[in-house]
């Protein structure tokens, strides 16, 4: 009898310990298979179905994707999944892979994939054992005559996710040219609960094509989206953003990404980067925006910050744009009215062209608000466009001669004295305006002194259309030097003169006088890629020196600033390594976030981006 009553309980032990075990064992989590033979799933929407419905497991879960096209349904939707930093979330293509997504996308409010809710998720479009940054996948997401349609949609609580190697591609069939067509959508709009903002997402080394409106749409709504950071991405092919961030979007990072168009497609004014009133430490640099094509009787504008935007950081961007023949008031970078404090704006290059048959005006920076407390120093404006009348081309508009707090070391022209013509330096005031034909009578205005009262005018002999300084531009050694700001690198990444810097977003000669003319990085000085990367907490850096040399290999993050130097020594001809651990030079970890190697040997630099996920 006491034999079955323990055979009895040991079943009923049995039993629930496998009821409590099972939801363990079938979470995913190592390698799972998309597509081919013998794989896992035969498609990625019957491996989002099995991840929303298992959850991830220890480690985390890694989806490759073999070789081939995948024709799947819209709405794709990761919802509600237990990933964390631990325990991630990646869809890449499998080893060797070309992987082509096509959606066609069916209703409003409507994606090709989202993400709600569920942290760390990505998808990187390098293959397994590729080198890092080569895009082997596209998604092209096909619309109708729906209005609303994204190709991929986050929203609520969707933290530390990442879209990184890939082509991006909002694709109209037939042309529809209303709507918001939007390859890359952020918001909590429209969305059901539970309704929190979002916080780290990066969007990396992605070629995003298309958009009815927005190339990338960011709206916090009530919430708000923190640390988006926006890196080393191609927009182009919009109708009218390429990149809006709307309500509630801080601490931002938009560097080194090129915008543009390649035909006339646009709807309306058009707009490389819009920051709208309420964001607060939007840092921008290290842009190139070129050929933004608006519609007939509209304007174009590089980069626009709405006024009440607090603490944005501006620098080191390339703008070049040359309005259509009947353009609408244009301007390279723009503030409008507000109450924003604590902007400012460095070493960028503002270029204005083309030839006006409307009558309206053009701005290379253009400050439409009392901003008492701006800066700006060491920008490059050169306003070159022509015709029309009772109109205005000017380097400079602003609203006072005390809008800002500082402004000088700045190149401040329009590449003409004559006082016959309607290109002016600068303009002060709105309705009762006052034009100063060159920069000594912008410096002699009223209550100006003593801004711009070290800044240069003339030709600054550009090279175009990259506008960078030529050897015998005025602006070179010019400059003041802003290193207690982070500011050390010029556009190109290369170190600026610590102390006789260039103005303008190109730094034109190097440490050692090597300058841009010919190659930067000659055979035989070679700084491979760091692996892993991403990497937590270390990453191994291999270089090759073809001659015995002083090194040094250092790293710095997103604003220039140091933060550990790897190597500072004589090294001999050959292969050398060395791992950097995730730490300052003072042994302390460094946060999660972009960061660039820098192998330097005698004025030839090379660098390399790394990204910590801690």
């Amino acid at each position: 009898m006491m034999s079955k009553k323990i055979s009895v309980t040991m079943l009923f032990l049995a039993m629930m310990l496998f009821t409590f075990a099972t939801p363990a064992f079938s979470q995913l989590s190592g390698i799972k298979t998309i597509g081919g033979s013998s794989a896992d799933y035969t498609s990625i929407e019957e491996a989002i179905l099995d991840l929303n419905s298992q959850g991830v497991g220890s480690g985390g879960v890694t989806f490759l994707i073999r070789d081939g096209i995948y024709n799947e349904n819209d709405n794709l939707e990761i919802v509600d999944v237990n990933s964390s930093i631990d325990n991630p979330v990646l869809f890449r293509p499998n080893t060797g892979a070309e992987v082509e997504i096509n959606i066609t996308i069916s209703g409003d409010f409507s994606s090709a994939f989202r993400i709600h809710n569920s942290d760390c998720i990505s998808f990187n479009g390098t293959a397994l054992g590729g080198d890092d940054g080569e895009r082997n996948m596209a998604v092209n997401g096909y619309r109708n005559e729906n209005d609303d349609v994204f190709v991929f949609w986050l929203s609520n609580g969707s933290d530390n996710c990442t879209l990184e190697n890939m082509t991006i591609s909002s694709i109209s069939e037939p042309e529809y040219n209303m709507g918001w067509s939007t390859p890359i959508y952020c918001s909590t709009y429209e969305v059901t609960a539970p309704e929190i903002g979002m916080n780290s997402f990066t969007l990396h080394n992605c070629e995003v094509i298309g958009a009815s409106t927005w190339s990338v749409f960011m709206d916090g709504g009530d919430y708000e989206l923190n640390d988006f950071h926006f890196l080393g991405n191609t927009f182009r092919d919009f109708q009218k953003y390429g990149l809006r961030l709307v309500n509630g979007a801080n601490n931002c990072i938009i560097e080194g990404n090129e915008i543009y168009q390649t035909f006339d497609i646009a709807r309306s004014s058009v707009y490389g980067i819009s920051v709208l009133s309420g964001n607060v430490g939007t840092c921008i640099h290290h842009n190139y925006i070129h050929d933004l094509k608006h519609s007939e009787l509209s304007g174009c504008r590089g980069i626009y910050l709405y006024g009440n935007g607090c603490g944005n950081f501006i620098y080191n961007n390339i703008i070049h744009l040359e309005p259509g023949l009947q353009a609408n008031t244009s301007y390279c970078l723009g503030m409008s009215s507000g109450n924003g404090i604590d902007n400012q704006i460095y070493y960028n290059t503002l270029y204005m062209g083309g030839i006006d048959t409307r009558g309206t005006d053009s701005y290379c920076l253009r400050i439409y608000r009392e901003a008492t407390d701006l800066i700006a120093k060491d920008n490059l404006l050169l306003n070159e466009r022509v015709g029309g009348s009772d109109n205005a081309h000017c380097a400079l508009y602003i609203l006072s001669a005390e809008t800002m707090a500082e402004c000088d070391y700045n190149f401040i022209s329009v590449n003409s004295d004559l006082a016959s013509d309607n290109r002016y330096v600068a303009r002060i005031g709105s309705t009762s305006a006052v034009y100063y034909n060159s920069l000594a009578e912008l410096q002699d205005a009223p209550d100006y002194s003593p801004r711009d009262q070290n800044s240069l005018t003339g030709d600054p002999d550009l090279s175009f259309p990259d506008l960078h300084l030529l050897e015998t531009s005025i602006c070179i050694s010019e400059g003041i030097p802003l290193i207690d700001l982070g500011i050390t690198t010029d556009f190109d990444y290369d170190e600026r003169d610590e102390l006789n810097p260039d103005i303008g977003a190109d730094e034109f000669y190097y440490p050692g006088g090597v300058s841009d003319e010919g190659s930067l990085i000659p055979a035989g000085l070679i700084l491979q890629a760091n692996y892993p990367n991403p990497f937590n907490p270390m990453t191994t850096l291999r270089f090759v020196l073809d001659e015995t040399a002083a090194v040094q290999l250092r790293v710095y993050d997103l604003r220039g600033c140091l933060v550990r130097t790897l190597v500072n020594a004589n090294l001999a001809a050959g292969e050398h390594h060395v791992d950097w651990l995730g730490q300052d030079d003072s042994g302390h970890p460094v946060p999660s976030g972009i960061y660039f190697a820098r192998l330097s040997t005698e004025g030839r630099i090379e660098t390399r981006k790394m990204t910590l996920m801690n």
